[in-house]
C-alpha cells in the first residue's frame, strides 16, 4: 500500500506555491485515505492541481490509488506533471480544463473528489478578471464561496462516495451549505492559521 517515494515541486510564477491550506489539506487527506479498505483500487479526482503537491503526497503514500488531476492553468498542468514524476505516470491523468466540466457525469465515477479552492474574499472585479494566473488561484469573489459554488453545482451531477473542499473561517458556510439541499455536508477538521481558521468539509449525495 504505502510506496512513500520522493517527488518535487516545479516552482512556476503563474501557480498557487504549497501553503499552510494545502498543507493542511493533505494532512487530512491522508488520514481520509488510510481509513478506506484497500480491497480495490481507489479512483480520486482533484480539481485544481496546482503545483500537484496534495495528489503526490497521495500518490506516494499508497500504491493502490489512482488519481485523475484537472487544472485550468496549463501552468499546473505542468507543474503537476513535474511533482508526480516518472515513478506516477502509470498511476495518475492530467486534464487541463474547468472544474468537473471536461468530464461526462454517466462514465466518470470516482471514489473521491476533492477542491482546495480560491476562497480569498475579493471583490468582483478580481474575481471576473484577476490581473494574473496566481490571482485567479485564490480569488474567491466578495463572500469567498463563488467558485466553491460552481464546484457544488457541477459535483451534483457526478456519482462519488465523498467529496472534500476546503474553505475558511471568514465565509459564510452556514449560507453556502444551506443552499445545497441535495448534499449532505459533514466538518471533517479545522486548523486555525493567522486570522482565520481553515475548515474541511467532507460532503455525500442525499
Amino acid at each position: 500500500m504505502n510506496s512513500k517515494k520522493p517527488f518535487k515541486i516545479l516552482k512556476e510564477s503563474e501557480v498557487y506555491p504549497p501553503s499552510e491550506d494545502s498543507w493542511f489539506f493533505a494532512d487530512v487527506l491522508l488520514e481520509e485515505v488510510r481509513g478506506l479498505s484497500f480491497s480495490k483500487v481507489y479512483f480520486i479526482c482533484e480539481i485544481g492541481t496546482g503545483t500537484g503537491y496534495i495528489s503526490a503526497k497521495l500518490l506516494s503514500h499508497f500504491a493502490d490509488i489512482r488519481i485523475l488531476g484537472i487544472d485550468l492553468s496549463w501552468s499546473a498542468v505542468k507543474s503537476t506533471r513535474e511533482c508526480f514524476g516518472k515513478y506516477a505516470a502509470s498511476r495518475s491523468d492530467l486534464i487541463c480544463g474547468n472544474l468537473l466540466c471536461p468530464l461526462n457525469s454517466r462514465k466518470a465515477v470516482f471514489d473521491i473528489i476533492f477542491f482546495n479552492p480560491p476562497y480569498v474574499r475579493t471583490d468582483i472585479h478580481e474575481y471576473k478578471s484577476p490581473s494574473t494566473e496566481l490571482v485567479r488561484t485564490w480569488a474567491g469573489g466578495p463572500d469567498g464561496t463563488f467558485m466553491i459554488r460552481d464546484f457544488l453545482t457541477k459535483l451534483l451531477e457526478f456519482r462519488f462516495e465523498i467529496a472534500y473542499f476546503l474553505s475558511s473561517s471568514l465565509n459564510d458556510n452556514d449560507k453556502l451549505i444551506a443552499d445545497f439541499p441535495l448534499l449532505d455536508f459533514d466538518l471533517i477538521a479545522e486548523r486555525h492559521v493567522a486570522d482565520e481558521t481553515l475548515i474541511i468539509y467532507g460532503i455525500h449525495s442525499k
